[in-house]
C-alpha cells in the first residue's frame, strides 16, 4: 500500500469521524493537501485536481470549500470544484458552510451570512464575533458601548 494512499485513507476516515452528527456535508471527492507551504487538492486517487495556490484550505461542504489565497493579506474565498473562486470577493474572515449558510465580513463590513449562491442572507450591524449555524441557530456576540461587556445571543436563519 503506498504512503499516499495511507494518508489520503487516514485523512478520510478522521474527516468521516469528525462530521458525524454534523448537519453539514463533507465532501471528501477533493481532499486538500499541503505541499511545500501552500494547499492543494487531490482526488482518492491521490491525483492533483487543483494546483498548490493556497496558504489554507478546507474541504468541501456542498460545491465549496473555504480557502485563504497565499500572500500576506488575509484574502479568505470560496471556490469550486474547479479551482475557481465562487463569488469573486475576498474577505477578511468567513466560515465554512453549515446548514447551508456561512458567515463572511467582507473588508470593513459587517458580518453576513450567506447561502451557497453568494446571496445576503442576513446582516448582523452591530456583532463583533459570529459562529456557524447549528439546529438552526447562530451565536453571536455584541459589545455593550457603555460598560465594553461583551454579550452573546443566538440568531436563526430567518435573521430573528
Amino acid at each position: 500500500m503506498s504512503s499516499i494512499f495511507k494518508v489520503v485513507l487516514l485523512i478520510i476516515i478522521g474527516t468521516l469521524i469528525v462530521s458525524c452528527g454534523n448537519s453539514s456535508e463533507v465532501s471528501t471527492a477533493l481532499i486538500p493537501v499541503e505541499k511545500d507551504g501552500d494547499f492543494q487538492y487531490i482526488n482518492a486517487d491521490g491525483e492533483l485536481v487543483i494546483n498548490p495556490q493556497f496558504k489554507d484550505a478546507t474541504f468541501f461542504r456542498g460545491n465549496l470549500a473555504l480557502v485563504q489565497s497565499s500572500g500576506d493579506k488575509p484574502n479568505i474565498a470560496f471556490i469550486d470544484r474547479k479551482g475557481k473562486y465562487a463569488f469573486n470577493q475576498f474577505y477578511i474572515e468567513a466560515t465554512t458552510f453549515e446548514e447551508g449558510l456561512a458567515w463572511v465580513v467582507p473588508e470593513g463590513k459587517a458580518p453576513i451570512a450567506i447561502n451557497q449562491k453568494g446571496k445576503t442572507e442576513i446582516i448582523l450591524e452591530k456583532a463583533e464575533k459570529v459562529r456557524t449555524f447549528h439546529e438552526g441557530l447562530a451565536a453571536f456576540s455584541i459589545y455593550e458601548d457603555e460598560e465594553e461587556v461583551e454579550k452573546w445571543g443566538f440568531i436563526n436563519k430567518k435573521g430573528e
